[in-house]
C-alpha cells in the first residue's frame, strides 16, 4: 500500500510524511511490505545497507532495533538505541525501544524509566511505538511479579484509548479477577487528592497529582519528594510517594515511604492496609518460606518396588491420570503413590482428627528409560516430618532404592500458609456431616492456635503472641491477620478472624456503616464489612460489580444476598447473575440448587437462555455422585442447548473434567483422574486440598475417593 504524503510518519516524529522522511519513502514502502511478509532477516540487510547512504534516520534506527530485538540481537539492538538516543534525544520513540530492549532483556524495573521519559517528550501525541512500549513493559512487569505496576500501565493504555484497546482490558480483566493473586495487589490502589488546607505547598501538590494523573509518574514522584521538605508531616505526600515508587516497580523505595505514611495518625484501616501491602511486596516477608523438594531415588527393580508400594498399607496410589504428567523430555511416570504416616482406618464413621492419617509426601515412579535408569522420585515439604518421612519411605521400600541424589527445590510455599494447611486421608465412608466437622475444627484450630504461635521474620523471629503486647507492632500484627483473612476468601468454611484479633488483643474490625457512605471510594478489602441493608440501590449495585470483577467471594455472599432481596433491582441489574453467584458460593447443594431455580425463572421471564443454569446444576449433580438427575440434565442440555455457542464444548470439558468420559467422547469405566468431592469440604485453598465450587473442577481431598457413575 502507497504511503500517503499527508498521513502521519511512520517514524513517529508527529509530522506529516511530506514533511519528514519524504526522500525515503520508496525504502519506508519496501521495508513494510518486507515486514508484513515476515522476511526479518532480509528486512534486517536491507537496512543496514540503507543506513550507509541516509545514517541516523530515526525510522532506520527505529526498525532496525525492532528488528534486532525480535531476532534476539540484543547487544547490536543496545548499540542501534544508543545511537538512536544520541542523534535524537528528544525522540520519544528512542526512549520508548530503550524501554522495550530493557524488557525484552527481562529487566522490568529498568524499562520503566526510560518508558517515562518517551512519555514525558510524547507531549499529548503518543506515536504507535511508544503506546506499543506500554504494552509490552506492563506484560513483563506482570511477569517479574510486579502487579500493581503492570496493571496501572495496562490502565493508561485504556484511558489513552477511550477504552479501545481490547487487548489491555482484557489483560487487565484477567489481573484483577484472578483468585490466585492477593486482592491487595488485585485492587486499584488511589492516590490521595490534594488536601484541603491553607499552606504554600498546596498548589505544587495539585500540580504533582496532576502530572500523575497523565500518566507522567516519574515527574509526578520527583515533584512529591521535592514537597517532602516543605511538608514532610502530611501524610498524603507519603502515602502518594509510596504508591507513585510501586507504579514504577521501585519496591524498595514504596516500603521505605508506606513505612513511614503508616506510622503517622491516620485512620488504623488505611494505616492496616498500607502496611499488609508493604507486607506482599517486602522480600523481607518473603523469606518465610518453606521449600517443597523433590528427592530422587534410583530403584534397582521398579516392578518389584512396585508390588511392594502397590501392597503397603503406608502407600496408595494417587488417584490422578499419569498421561497428563508427561512432558517432551520424559514419559509420565508408570505409578503415583501417597506416603502415610498411618494406615487408613478400615471406617470413617466417628473417626477423630488425631486418628486421621495424614499424607507425608508424594512418590512417581518412573521405569527405566534409554537413557535414564528406573528411579523414584520422592516429593515432600522441608519441615519436623522430613527426616521421619525419608525414614520411613526407606523402611517401606527396603533395598530396592538406592541413596537419595540432591535434593531439588521444586517450589517454595510460606510459613503461613504451612500452618494453615493439612493434608488428610480420610477413610472413604467419612459420612459429609463429620467430615466438614472435622475439618472446620481443624481449621479454627489453624486460626486461633497454629498461627499465633508461628515465628517468622516478620516479627523479628517472634511469633504474634509474644508481640501482641508492643504498641509498636499493632499495625504489622493487624496487617499480618488482614492478609491471613484475606488469604482465605475462597474458605467453605467462615471463620470470624475478629475471634483472632480479640484473642490477641487487638481491636476488631467493625461494620461499615452504609448510611452517607461513597462506595466508589471504599477501598475493595472493605467492601464485606459494609452494612449493605442501609445501601441505596445505586451504590449496592456498584458494590456489588465491583465484588464480581475482583471475585471477592464473603462480599458477593452478602451483596448478591442484598441484589436478590431487593427484587425490583431486576429493571437495573441481572438478578439471574446474581443468584447464579450465591449458587457457586453456596455451602450446601440443596441451598445451591434452590438459587439455580430461582436464576432459571429470572432469565425465563427475560426470554434468555438457561443453559449456564443448567451446565452448574450438572456439576453439582456430578459432585453429588446423582446419576439419574446428572443424566437427565445431559439429555435436556444435549435436545435444548447444544446449538448454542460453547455449551456442547463446556459440556464436554465438564465430563472430562469428572473422568467420565475420555477426550474422544467415548465413557470411561475406570476410575477418574479426580474423585468428587462432598460438596463445601475443604476449608480452605491449601495443598492437597481444594474447594467445591459447581463450575469448577471436581476436587478430592487427601485422596479420597468415591464410586462414580457413567452417563447412559
Amino acid at each position: 500500500m502507497a504511503i500517503d504524503p499527508y498521513g502521519p510518519c511512520p517514524c513517529g516524529s508527529g509530522k506529516k510524511v511530506k514533511f519528514c522522511c519524504s526522500d525515503i519513502v520508496d525504502h519506508i514502502e519496501t521495508i513494510q511490505k518486507m515486514l508484513e511478509g515476515e522476511q526479518r532477516m532480509a528486512c534486517l540487510d536491507y537496512v543496514v545497507n540503507l543506513e550507509k547512504t541516509v545514517p541516523d534516520r530515526p525510522f532506520l534506527l527505529l526498525v532496525r532495533s525492532m528488528l534486532e530485538i525480535d531476532l534476539d540481537k540484543l547487544d547490536a539492538a543496545e548499540e542501534t538505541i544508543r545511537r538512536f538516543r544520541k542523534a535524537h534525544p528528544e525522540d520519544a520513540v528512542a526512549h520508548a525501544q530503550t524501554a522495550v530492549w530493557h524488557a525484552a532483556k527481562g529487566e522490568a524495573a529498568n524499562a520503566v524509566g526510560p518508558l517515562q521519559e518517551a512519555i514525558r517528550l510524547c507531549g499529548e501525541n503518543m506515536p504507535a511505538r511508544v503506546y506499543e512500549a506500554v504494552g509490552m513493559v506492563a506484560a513483563r512487569l506482570f511477569a517479574e511479579g510486579f502487579v500493581i505496576a503492570a496493571k496501572t500501565h495496562l490502565m493508561f493504555q485504556i484511558i489513552v484509548t477511550n477504552g479501545q484497546d481490547q487487548q489491555a482490558a482484557t489483560m487487565l480483566s484477567q489481573i484483577t479477577s484472578s483468585a490466585d493473586l492477593p486482592l491487595l495487589l488485585r485492587d486499584q490502589w488511589h492516590l490521595a487528592e490534594t488536601p484541603e488546607v491553607e499552606a504554600d505547598w498546596k498548589e505544587d501538590f495539585a500540580k504533582a497529582h496532576l502530572a500523575a494523573m497523565q500518566g507522567r509518574w516519574s515527574e509526578a514522584l520527583g515533584q512529591f519528594e521535592t514537597l517532602s521538605e516543605k511538608a514532610a508531616e502530611r501524610p498524603e505526600l507519603w502515602r502518594n510517594v509510596g504508591i507513585l515508587r510501586i507504579w514504577l516497580a521501585d519496591h524498595r523505595g514504596a516500603i521505605e515511604a508506606l513505612r513511614k505514611y503508616t506510622s503517622m495518625e491516620i485512620p488504623v484501616d488505611d494505616a492496616v492496609e498500607a502496611e499488609a501491602l508493604v507486607q506482599l511486596i517486602d522480600e523481607e516477608t518473603e523469606a518465610d518460606q518453606i521449600d517443597v523438594l523433590t528427592l530422587t531415588y534410583p530403584v534397582s527393580d521398579d516392578e518389584a518396588l512396585w508390588e511392594s508400594l502397590t501392597a503397603n498399607s503406608l502407600t496408595e496410589s494417587m488417584p490422578i491420570d499419569l498421561r497428563s504428567m508427561a512432558d517432551e523430555d520424559q514419559p509420565p511416570p508408570r505409578a503415583a503413590f501417597w506416603l502415610l504416616d498411618a494406615v487408613v482406618p478400615e471406617t470413617g464413621v466417628d473417626i477423630s482428627r488425631a486418628d486421621v492419617p495424614k499424607i507425608r509426601g508424594e512418590l512417581f515412579l518412573f521405569g527405566k528409560q534409554t537413557d535414564r535408569e528406573a528411579r523414584l522420585e520422592f516429593s515432600l515439604k522441608r519441615t519436623d516430618d522430613f527426616e521421619p518421612a525419608k525414614a520411613a519411605l526407606a523402611e517401606v521400600c527396603g533395598e530396592l532404592l538406592g541413596s537419595p541424589g540432591d535434593e531439588k527445590v521444586a517450589l517454595q510455599i510460606s510459613t503461613s500458609r504451612e500452618a494453615m494447611s493439612w493434608n488428610w486421608r480420610l477413610p472413604d465412608d467419612t459420612p459429609a456431616e463429620h467430615r466438614r466437622e472435622l475439618q472446620t475444627q481443624e481449621h479454627r484450630d489453624a486460626v486461633l492456635k497454629r498461627w499465633p504461635a508461628l515465628k517468622t521474620n516478620l516479627f523479628g523471629g517472634k511469633s504474634p503472641t509474644e508481640v501482641s503486647t508492643d504498641p509498636s507492632q499493632r499495625n504489622r500484627l493487624l496487617a499480618a491477620i488482614l492478609l491471613l483473612e484475606l488469604s482465605d476468601e475462597q474458605s467453605d468454611e467462615v471463620i470470624d478472624y475478629n475471634e483472632l484479633r480479640e484473642q490477641l488483643g487487638l481491636p476488631k474490625l467493625e461494620p461499615i456503616d452504609a448510611v452517607g457512605l461513597d462506595a466508589t471510594k471504599l477501598p475493595s478489602v472493605r467492601l464485606v464489612r459494609i452494612e449493605v441493608e442501609k445501601l441505596l440501590d445505586d451504590p449496592l449495585i456498584h458494590a456489588f460489580r465491583r465484588a464480581v470483577s475482583l471475585r471477592i467471594n464473603n462480599a458477593l455472599r452478602r451483596l448478591a444476598g442484598e441484589v436478590v432481596r431487593r427484587e425490583h433491582l431486576r429493571m437495573k441489574i441481572d438478578l439471574a447473575e446474581a443468584h447464579g453467584i450465591l449458587a457457586q458460593l453456596a455451602r450446601k447443594p440443596t441451598e445451591a440448587l434452590d438459587h439455580l431455580g430461582r436464576a432459571r425463572a429470572e432469565s425465563a421471564s427475560a426470554g434468555k437462555s438457561c443453559a449456564q443454569w443448567d451446565m452448574l446444576e450438572l456439576s453439582i449433580q456430578i459432585g453429588l455422585g446423582s446419576s439419574p438427575e446428572a443424566n437427565r440434565l445431559i439429555q435436556h442440555i444435549r435436545a435444548q442447548h447444544f446449538q448454542e455457542p460453547g455449551i456442547a464444548q463446556a459440556m464436554m470439558n465438564l465430563l472430562m473434567r469428572a473422568g467420565l468420559i475420555n477426550p474422544d467422547g467415548s465413557p470411561r469405566m475406570a476410575a477418574p483422574s479426580a474423585a468428587p468431592a462432598a460438596v463445601g469440604e475443604a476449608p480452605a485453598a491449601s495443598e492437597g486440598q481444594k474447594i467445591w465450587t459447581p463450575d469448577g473442577e471436581a476436587g478430592s481431598t487427601g485422596g479420597e475417593k468415591k464410586a462414580i457413575w457413567t452417563p447412559d
